[in-house]
């Protein structure tokens, strides 16, 4: 499998606005998918305050995180079913 990076390096740039297939993601890890899950998270802005997130996230330049917690309402419908989706392969794992 390949990561979907795009020139801002995201790891699935579009997660938020698309919805996520399971055979899409079923070649990642289970540390890879949590990385996809928070990524959802960290575009709207969720600030880490623990690793490997803040790290990792902090490296990207297009995150800005602000949040101390990113309220599930406000997400797009797309990205609360990727969260879904994502959470339950990782049960699965």
């Amino acid at each position: 499998y390949k990561y979907v990076y795009n020139k801002n390096n995201y790891i699935i740039y579009d997660s938020q606005d698309r919805y996520l297939e399971e055979d899409e993601l079923k070649e990642f890890t289970l540390d890879e998918l949590a990385l996809i899950r928070n990524e959802i998270y960290a575009m709207n802005n969720m600030e880490f305050k623990s690793e490997p997130y803040l790290t990792y996230f902090n490296n990207k330049s297009w995150y800005v995180g602000y949040c101390d917690n990113v309220e599930f309402d406000y997400l797009s419908e797309e990205a609360k079913a990727n969260i879904k989706l994502i959470k339950d392969m990782e049960k699965r794992k």
